[in-house]
């Protein structure tokens, strides 16, 4: 900074003319990268240039699609089956559980006017209205037969496909294990 005002004001006139400037310039540069006929010159300039980047790109697409190809030709193994259904049967659940606390209009709430855990105080107790102090024992309850239910449900089914492999020499006769 200079050593007065005036020479701080031209420094920061300097510094606004250099940002200018520079603005200017990218604004130069994204309008011509923007512009279809910068594309359209350098096609003409060379268009061996343009055939090897169109051969790259058509180079890329085929990598991909040969990988997704395999990918989905690949076996998948007990374990990856597994690890697919219980994330799915996690999310289910997450989803339901989400559901089921949107349905809850409200939680039990209690309210304790007076001072002090002393039994003969005048302490009352005042529920508010709309709230059941039953209701989240309830939700909890479906929420603890919901995960059992999966549970069993997932359990079941791995041991039904084991046994149906071990005396069918196969794998079961369904979509999806």
């Amino acid at each position: 900074m200079g050593a007065t005002a005036s020479d701080t004001q031209r420094e920061i006139g300097e510094i606004r003319k250099d940002v200018s400037s520079a603005v200017s310039e990218l604004k130069q540069r994204v309008t011509r990268a923007l512009s279809p006929m910068t594309y359209v010159e350098y096609a003409q300039e060379n268009p061996a240039a343009i055939i090897g980047v169109g051969l790259a790109g058509l180079s890329l697409a085929g990598v991909v699609i040969a990988r997704s190809v395999a990918q989905a030709r690949r076996p998948v193994t007990p374990a990856e089956r597994i690890q697919n259904t219980v994330l799915g049967a996690a999310e289910s659940l997450s989803e339901t559980a989400q559901r089921a606390w949107a349905a809850v209009p409200s939680l039990p709430v209690e309210v304790r006017l007076g001072g002090g855990a002393a039994k003969d105080s005048d302490t009352k107790q005042l529920t508010l209205p709309s709230s059941n102090p039953g209701m989240m024992k309830r939700a909890l309850w479906g929420g603890l037969v919901a995960i059992m239910m999966a549970a069993g449900g997932l359990a079941a089914r791995r041991v039904s496909t084991a046994i149906w492999e071990a005396t069918m020499g196969e794998g079961p006769p369904t979509k999806k294990v």
